[in-house]
């Protein structure tokens, strides 16, 4: 998924085909916040925000619900883009396969809706964010999921 961060919200501007295929409308062009609370988009438009200031990735755990109450844990990396021309800056986050494409499950609930279970700014050269930041906004994996 390629995401737009506006000062407060994210856009979806392209999901692939392995995620559009399980989602049951086409969310290109949708805001974040019409899927998640106000309070979750801020931490996450947050968030965003320090990957593209302070040039870093993250990774996120997200819990993905599938029918008959099977659900497991889905690990996105993202980046940090900009379009120099126009100063905008983007998200390009990339969730592996899952539980619904091996087994073609449906998706009771996107994991692009459920709340993370793991935020961690990751350095991609240029460092991370200041460790104010990195305590108000990481959340701690799970030990099992540890580097």
């Amino acid at each position: 998924m390629l995401m737009e961060v506006t000062k407060d919200d994210v856009v979806f501007r392209l999901v692939g085909t392995g995620h559009s295929g399980r989602i049951p409308h086409d969310i290109t062009g949708q805001r974040y916040g019409d899927y998640i609370g106000a309070e979750r988009i801020a931490r996450g438009v947050r968030r965003a925000g320090s990957m593209v200031a302070h040039a870093c990735g993250a990774r996120v755990l997200v819990r993905e619900r599938y029918e008959r109450e099977r659900q497991e844990e889905v690990i996105m990396s993202c980046l940090p883009l900009m379009d120099y021309q126009s100063g905008t800056p983007f998200i390009l986050a990339h969730a592996g396969t899952t539980l619904a494409l091996d087994e073609l499950l449906r998706v009771e609930g996107p994991f692009f809706t459920q709340p993370f279970s793991g935020f961690e700014f990751v350095d991609l050269g240029e460092g991370l964010p200041p460790a104010d930041i990195r305590a108000r906004d990481e959340q701690p994996f799970p030990a099992s999921f540890a580097l």
